[in-house]
């Protein structure tokens, strides 16, 4: 009923750069489908855990380096500010701290991790920096250009990056050259990747209903008729986008498309890091372009997939049957309810 992770503090930032993967290890079966890396597991579990011993801290002081351990803790209630953080030797602690607590539950777990907190967070919400450790969540309404953000991703690799005290960033971004759907951005320690999300953005359903390109070619009243069509079984939906619309997340011109990353780590120079974010999104000279073409954004070089981003991610995929549907319906004057099937991804 209790999710303990035990975290060696001596090789806690060490092992934030092992490229070595989980299905790699001499213990594996050899026949997992799990390609994470050991640094992506480790900060996985942190983020899942009820309760964290933080283990070693007696080699720790012998050998004088407390504030590096003052460091890891702090670090470890960034990752994850609902866990429960305790120093331990020898990893020794009273069975009633880890047995029988009723801790765990799925819901909250699956919520737990401090970037999710960061981004609930409301804008400009002091932060209090202790032994270093901080997080920088960057927000923009315009997409990045695929290759000065592929440039910044191999410029993290480098020790002398802008980005070099960054341990853990997640969140959602928006590519020029795939109009469909966003993508989950993670990095833990040195690791990177990036994958599509499996549901296409809320604009882009909404404007193939509409037949636009984007929704800024539409009226307030059209989009606001279509949304109540298209999302008419999904009450959840409809919440989510008045939600966007009062925090200001919703762009009228692109709807729910969107940068919403964050970024937690040691000494960060937050100015700079923004700065070099802000550079990789589309200037606005390419944003008015795209307005007039959109083809010019959709045949952007892409670094990601193999020059494919645009041939996989740009329109929404309608299943066979639901296209066969879809024809029936159409000219009805009614949005058909195949538009709940559409995906994304081929």
């Amino acid at each position: 009923d209790t999710m303990v992770t035990v975290v060696d503090a001596c090789n806690f930032f060490d092992s934030l750069t092992e490229i070595q993967r989980v299905k790699d290890q001499p213990d594996a079966n050899g026949d997992e489908e799990e390609e994470r890396t050991l640094a992506d597991l480790m900060v996985d579990q942190v983020e899942f855990s009820n309760v964290i011993l933080l283990n070693k801290c007696d080699v720790m002081l012998s050998k004088n380096k407390e504030k590096e351990l003052d460091a890891v803790e702090q670090l470890l209630k960034r990752l994850n500010p609902q866990a429960i953080v305790t120093r331990t030797n020898h990893a020794k602690i009273p069975r009633s701290n880890i047995m029988n607590t009723n801790l765990f539950d799925m819901e909250k777990a699956e919520q737990s991790a401090g970037w999710i907190a960061e981004l609930e967070k409301p804008a400009h919400t002091p932060e209090t920096e202790e032994y270093g450790v901080s997080s920088l969540v960057f927000r923009a309404n315009k997409p990045f250009h695929p290759t000065r953000l592929a440039a910044i991703i191999d410029e993290m690799q480098d020790e002398s990056s802008i980005f070099k005290g960054v341990i853990r960033s997640k969140g959602e971004i928006w590519l020029a050259n795939a109009f469909a759907c966003a993508f989950t951005w993670h990095t833990a320690g040195y690791q990177f990747g990036i994958e599509p999300s499996p549901n296409p953005f809320m604009a882009s359903m909404l404007e193939h209903a509409l037949k636009v390109p984007y929704l800024g070619l539409s009226s307030p009243e059209k989009i606001q008729s279509a949304i109540e069509e298209v999302f008419e079984d999904d009450q959840e939906a409809i919440s989510t986008i008045e939600s966007f619309r009062n925090e200001g997340r919703w762009n009228t011109d692109f709807g729910d498309r969107k940068q919403e990353l964050v970024l937690i780590g040691v000494h960060l120079d937050k100015p700079r890091m923004k700065e070099e974010l802000n550079k990789a999104l589309l200037t606005d000279e390419e944003m008015a372009v795209g307005k007039k073409n959109l083809d010019t954004w959709k045949s952007m070089e892409d670094p990601f997939f193999e020059g494919n981003c645009a041939g996989q991610y740009w329109e929404l995929i309608i299943e066979e049957s639901d296209m066969e549907e879809a024809e029936e319906n159409d000219g009805d004057g009614e949005i058909n309810e195949s538009i709940d099937k559409m995906i994304c991804v081929k």
